[in-house]
């Protein structure tokens, strides 16, 4: 008869092995570890802000601190709960997620970040088409012992219109794509992507589309020449517009102009006294 195949064949009955813990031993060098954890962790999303959910993509960054006399993390673990959270994905569902993997590890501090495109429908102005706009967004939590503090940061590429062009320009005026980047610390777990973007979007010369059929193109043309902004004026009257919404905390705003005349950007970032920049180290 032929020999079984190693592969096939049926696994003996027994005793269970036994596998030695080795990160859970104790260590004697007395020296605590400030963050340890998982970078680049790729991992679909099906995210629950809008219905029906829309697909997308995370790639994520978890750590917690290890104890002094702890010789290991259990990584397993906090992997395992970051495939939980990736099915029905949404900013309140992120919100739980600090205080579960420092449970599951038992550490004091922890600190999370995901970022993921987000996927919108956006119809254009004149003609109405439907196209998909893309989002750069991120969910960013620090865990410090019995504290918790969450941002939300969305990136919105726009159109910026030089004012000092226009004015000083027979023919026209020098325009071009800028990502404007809001970094915001909400005081509820409803805040959402989209609205962020849309208050983006409202505060550049004009906003972009996916679709734009040649009414639009001359709609969008013209809407960005009848209002033309510097980089700073994005930033500042981003800023007045968040001053003015009861469900931000903190704030920073960034804006950066890819400058069709110059081979440099132009660049802008203002932030509130009490911005948490530690969550972005």
């Amino acid at each position: 008869p032929a020999p079984t195949s190693s592969i096939s064949a049926p696994v003996p009955q027994g005793e269970p092995v036994k596998i030695r813990d080795i990160q859970s031993g104790r260590d004697t060098r007395a020296v605590a570890i400030d963050r340890v954890g998982i970078r680049d962790l790729k991992l679909p999303l099906l995210f629950h802000e809008s219905q029906p959910p829309t697909p997308s993509a995370g790639i994520w960054r978890a750590y917690t601190n290890l104890h002094a006399d702890a010789r290991g993390t259990h990584m397993s673990r906090l992997v395992q709960a970051l495939h939980r959270a990736c099915d029905s994905f949404s900013f309140a569902a992120f919100r739980k997620l600090p205080e579960q993997a420092a449970e599951l590890l038992g550490a004091d501090h922890c600190m999370l970040a995901v970022e993921f495109p987000c996927f919108v429908k956006k119809s254009a102005p004149v003609s109405a088409q439907a196209g998909y706009m893309d989002y750069e967004a991120a969910f960013l939590a620090l865990r410090e012992k019995n504290s918790q503090r969450f941002l939300i940061r969305v990136t919105a590429p726009v159109t910026s219109l030089c004012p000092c062009s226009k004015a000083i320009s027979a023919r026209g005026a020098h325009n071009q794509r800028s990502h404007v980047t809001v970094t915001l610390e909400p005081n509820s777990e409803t805040a959402r992507v989209r609205d962020i973007a849309a208050l983006i979007e409202a505060n550049a010369s004009c906003d972009l589309f996916s679709v734009l059929k040649r009414p639009d193109e001359r709609h969008v043309t013209e809407r960005a020449y009848d209002n033309p902004k510097f980089v700073e004026d994005i930033v500042r009257d981003i800023a007045v517009a968040l001053s003015r919404e009861s469900g931000v905390l903190e704030y920073r705003v960034e804006a950066e102009n890819f400058e069709s005349i110059h081979n440099h950007s132009a660049y802008a970032m203002l932030e509130t006294p009490g911005f948490p920049a530690k969550i972005l180290e």
